[in-house]
């Protein structure tokens, strides 16, 4: 150990030694003074008393910004899983039109019906149109409608059966829709008012209706009706009413025949086209063939399939980006207040940075406690927010879909994201921490 007491000077020494002893006592003096702040090192920044508010500060923001990223992260999650969902349907290459036929001028069957055969027709003439359509309740449109069924040959009245949704529409729905065939086989040109009853199931319907049996061939009817329809076919499920909700049991009727069978024909119909190409290109086009029918006809949602199903989910696309944005806005705050205290400490504890540095300690070091103050608040925040998010997760659950509340790999990478944001705010406090001269420091004192 070096001495620099009076008795460690001998007698006879030079004036520039005995000057320079008198200097490192000084020094020594002043270093003894600082080691409580040398074993706190930057710690002591968030045990001052206003260092102290500040850390409160920042740890809220970390928490908010937390609560909010995972919300978002569950949100985001659940949105990607449901733009994954097939909807039973080929939504690409075909456009739909909604018509309303006015009762006062369209008030009998064949009138209703004669104006959409004609419609159709003239559809079918556009080039590029391969199939076209009519049909009652378009999917993820929210018209759906429910007419439950007596099965052939069973007891109905005790029945457990589900009230299944029913589409009435014109020959070619399958083709123009995209719906796939399973067994047996769709509407024809033969299938008609005046001819055999007959519809289309869905697999769900079959499923349910006919466990363990082939449902092609099966006969049913209206409940409160008397003609039997015979199953000619089995189609893909299709989702009804939104992509999240499971299919439902479905069975498809003619216009023509039900209107025969029901007196009931729809004044409102959607018309659907399969086009080879760009479907929105035929805008114009299939607008003309109906003004050409009726001029006064209003016409609403002219607009691709594929326009359908993206309006399907506007609601939780709009959630996406509201968490997402309050989330970022979040994470950028925290950022920024972390950076911010960190700076400030810097600023205030340089001259216990600068002693530091002169007794040998080693940029390194210095670094870490800096970096280690930021990660520490990072935790902290963490901790907290996690635990609100999942608090408060439940109140997203309507939102959700296949995604947990609880969802681990949404948690890991809010935490993850949160600890190198930290770390990233708390580099350059650090890197400047390091290039702290103790010369410079200890000659302005």
């Amino acid at each position: 150990m070096l001495r620099t007491d009076r008795a460690a000077v001998p007698a006879g020494a030079p004036l520039e030694v005995r000057g320079a002893l008198a200097v490192a006592k000084q020094f020594s003096g002043r270093a003894r003074l600082a080691r409580p702040a040398l074993v706190n090192g930057v710690v002591g920044i968030v045990v001052a008393p206003r260092g102290r508010l500040r850390m409160v500060l920042v740890t809220a923001e970390m928490a908010l910004a937390a609560t909010m990223l995972v919300g978002a992260g569950l949100v985001g999650r659940s949105f990607q899983k449901l733009m994954a969902v097939d909807p039973g349907f080929t939504s690409e290459g075909a456009m739909v039109m909604d018509v309303s036929l006015p009762r006062v001028r369209y008030d009998t069957t064949s009138k209703v019906l004669g104006f959409y055969d004609r419609a159709l027709e003239g559809m079918r003439a556009l080039p590029g149109v391969s199939a076209a359509a009519a049909t009652a309740s378009l999917p993820l449109s929210g018209g759906t409608t429910q007419w439950s069924l007596d099965v052939e040959g069973r007891d109905n009245s005790a029945t457990e059966l589900s009230t299944p949704y029913i589409v009435s529409a014109t020959t070619d729905i399958f083709r123009a829709m995209g719906i796939s065939i399973v067994r047996g086989r769709v509407f024809a040109a033969e299938d008609r008012a005046g001819s055999v009853p007959v519809t289309v199931v869905s697999e769900a319907l079959a499923r349910e209706f006919w466990p363990g049996e082939e449902a092609v061939g099966k006969r049913v009817r209206l409940s409160g009706e008397d003609e039997w329809m015979t199953v000619v076919g089995v189609v893909r499920d299709v989702r009804p009413e939104a992509l999240s909700a499971a299919p439902r049991p479905t069975y498809y009727l003619l216009t023509s025949q039900f209107a025969e069978m029901t007196g009931i024909v729809s004044q409102g119909m959607t018309l659907v086209l399969r086009v080879a190409g760009d479907p929105a290109a035929l805008t114009t086009a299939a607008r003309s063939v109906v003004r050409a029918l009726d001029p006064e006809l209003p016409l609403h949602r002219v607009q691709t399939l594929e326009s359908v199903v993206e309006n399907s989910v506007a609601r939780p696309r709009f959630a996406v980006t509201v968490l997402s944005a309050f989330g970022v806005s979040a994470l950028v705050l925290a950022v920024v207040g972390v950076y911010g205290v960190l700076s400030h400490a810097m600023t205030r504890r340089r001259r216990e940075l600068a002693v530091r540095m002169a007794l040998g300690g080693r940029p390194g070091e210095v670094s870490r406690l800096v970096m280690g103050s930021g990660l520490r608040l990072a935790v902290g925040g963490l901790a907290v927010g996690l635990g609100a998010a999942l608090a408060g997760a439940r109140v997203l659950e309507a939102l959700l879909y296949e995604v947990s509340p609880t969802d681990p790999v949404t948690l890991v990478a809010v935490g993850a994201t949160l600890l190198v944001a930290a770390a990233a705010a708390s580099w350059l406090p650090a890197r400047r921490a390091t290039k702290v001269s103790p010369a410079e420091v200890l000659r302005g004192e």
